[in-house]
């Protein structure tokens, strides 16, 4: 028939149209119980030419399982009242009207589409109640008890397309096809196709019991542990962000999402680097390197020459292998610390001056050119700093005075603060004690 070749264009086209929205996995509907009220078109096909139109109500209960994901899965009871009419000059009845009555139910599914749009295919089996009339009221001639049944199993399918106006309300658009096994329904029987009629409805339903979602992340308010989460992060049981990597930074939020378990991390979810030298701290076996300063793959200072000196401290950076260095990473002078007898030394010569150009070291930070002694305090790059610290020795009473001395090496001049002269070891070692 030509009419249920329109009616099954047009749900094609239905479908198309329902696929065009994006995709969202919140389901605010899932566990809700619903009543509806619906109301609409009838449109009959029967021998009667064309579509004979008239009204009809529909009254629906509706419960929808959890599934926690964008799917809609529910049952529906409804029943429907209403009539159906027809006309056609070419009969000899010319026109007719049958009230109905539609009692059923079936199974629902729906998808979301967007946070508000649900379209849903219903179907379901219904009994069928009709009494065909002439549209005055009288009964038709053929309408006698047990001429015709009255009464038929009816087949329902709706395609639906649901608005939620709110968390409890919605707002639905149907059309529906109802059909059964039965050519009586306008008292005539002309032709081998069966009676069947469409509806085209629009109703409301009002949702109770359903649990809120509130934030929208697919996990109701009563199960969920993060309930502010922002809308489309992925979350977890209890509706809390994902964190993969465990650190306490969300997914949605981590710039480091592979962060080794158990690395302290930053609010960006990347492992912290507290002296900012580029290595971050679960690796860095120098976590207090200066600012600025070069340093290798485990965040230490770099040593180019590997005398023990960082470069950013080292005064001369390119000293040989194994050769002994001071402080500033210097050549020391190549010579054997000297450790002399006292009873062999010469008696002392108070004229003597001591010889700083072949002096020695003693021990420690002692000095000696073999017949005298000295302590070195320290040493200093500018001639101002070292007779500042002198100063302040001669201040305490100590015989303080400054030596420079040039590595030609390094190119560089230092400035050594020292004590002396004496005459034995002994006595160095006692001044050394109290300079300490």
């Amino acid at each position: 028939m030509k009419s249920c070749k329109r009616f099954g264009i047009f749900i094609l086209f239905l479908f198309s149209a329902v696929n065009i929205f994006p995709q969202t996995p919140t389901n605010p509907v899932n566990g809700s119980l619903e009543f509806g009220l619906h109301g609409g078109l009838t449109l009959l096909s029967s021998d009667y030419q064309g579509l004979g139109s008239d009204f009809a109500a529909k009254l629906t209960a509706e419960y929808y399982i959890d599934t926690k994901s964008e799917h809609l899965v529910g049952i529906r009871a409804f029943g429907m009242f209403g009539s159906l009419s027809g006309s056609d000059n070419s009969l000899s009845i010319s026109e007719f009207k049958t009230g109905i009555s539609n009692f059923g139910g079936g199974l629902i599914y729906g998808y979301q589409t967007s946070p508000k749009i649900f379209p849903y295919l219903f179907l379901g089996v219904s009994s069928l109640n009709f009494n065909p009339k002439f549209i005055d009221g009288e009964k038709l001639p053929n309408n006698e008890a047990g001429v015709y049944e009255n009464t038929a199993i009816n087949f329902n399918v709706d395609l639906g397309l649901r608005v939620l106006l709110s968390r409890t309300v919605s707002l639905h658009f149907s059309i529906g096809a109802n059909i059964n096994d039965n050519d009586h329904l306008d008292d005539i029987d002309l032709n081998s196709d069966k009676d069947f009629f469409l509806t085209t409805m629009m109703g409301i339903s009002f949702s109770l019991f359903g649990d809120v979602d509130s934030d929208g992340d697919g996990v109701s308010d009563s199960k969920d542990k993060c309930p502010r989460t922002p809308s489309g992060v992925d979350v977890d049981d209890f509706g809390c962000p994902i964190d993969s990597d465990g650190d306490g930074v969300p997914d949605y939020l981590d710039q480091c999402p592979d962060t080794p378990k158990y690395t302290k991390v930053d609010r960006k979810g990347c492992p912290l680097d507290s002296d900012n030298d580029g290595v971050t701290d679960h690796v860095d076996q120098c976590p207090d390197t200066p600012h600025g300063v070069q340093v290798d793959a485990y965040g230490c200072p770099r040593d180019s020459d590997g005398d023990g000196v960082p470069d950013y401290q080292d005064n001369c950076p390119d000293t040989p292998a194994g050769q002994v260095v001071d402080d500033f990473g210097c050549p020391m002078n190549p010579i054997k610390p000297f450790e002399p007898i006292e009873d062999t030394l010469p008696p002392i010569n108070r004229d003597h001056s001591y010889d700083i150009e072949n002096e020695r070291i003693a021990e420690g930070t002692i000095f000696t050119d073999g017949v005298q002694y000295c302590v070195q305090e320290s040493a200093w790059r500018t001639k101002s700093k070292a007779e500042s610290q002198s100063a302040v020795l001669q201040r305490k009473g100590f015989n303080s005075f400054v030596v420079e001395k040039y590595f030609p090496s390094s190119g560089k001049t230092w400035y050594r603060v020292r004590v002396g002269y004496f005459n034995s070891l002994d006595e160095a070692r006692r001044i050394e004690k109290q300079i300490k």
